[in-house]
């Protein structure tokens, strides 16, 4: 997985300057470990999903904007060959908070939709059991593992 563009987000001088200020070192130390660590902590989190998941087939970070870092899931049905692929917002990793009610939206795009489709009961099944997750650490892994789940058992 390709982190480079999830570091650059949250070290990015400019606009962390503007959130952390002329505070003390000693602040802006804090602050820094603490993004740094949420960020690594959600990269744990995803390595260990990928290792654990067969279906979890491609994970990246994108930011689209300067203020927005998404990290994209990709799943696949090995059975019928459908692909879902998953945004979760991780915007909240530059002030050093972890996504701990981060919920996932389907990505679409022209790639997505030269895909075979996934039907919206699927859809709505994962939005389903994405919203019963509880809040807190650990959240990507247990998203995953949910996802991972829906679109292995799906029968439609």
């Amino acid at each position: 997985m390709d982190v480079c563009t999830a570091f650059a987000f949250v070290l990015n001088a400019n606009t962390t300057r503007k959130y952390v200020g002329s505070g003390s070192l000693t602040q802006e130390t804090q602050i820094t470990s603490s993004v740094l660590g949420n960020l690594l902590d959600v990269i744990e989190e995803v390595q260990a999903a990928r290792v654990e998941l067969q279906n979890l087939a491609y994970t990246s970070f994108c930011s689209p904007s300067v203020e927005r870092l998404e990290l994209h899931l990709h799943f696949i049905d090995f059975k019928s060959g459908r692909k879902v692929a998953l945004a979760l917002d991780m915007s909240c990793l530059k002030w050093g908070i972890y996504p701990s009610e981060a919920k996932p939206s389907l990505l679409e795009g022209p790639a997505i939709a030269s895909r075979k489709p996934f039907p919206e009961p699927l859809s709505a099944e994962i939005r389903s059991v994405t919203q019963t997750l509880k809040a807190g650490y650990s959240r990507i892994i247990c998203l995953c593992r949910c996802v991972s789940q829906v679109v292995q058992a799906w029968n439609g």
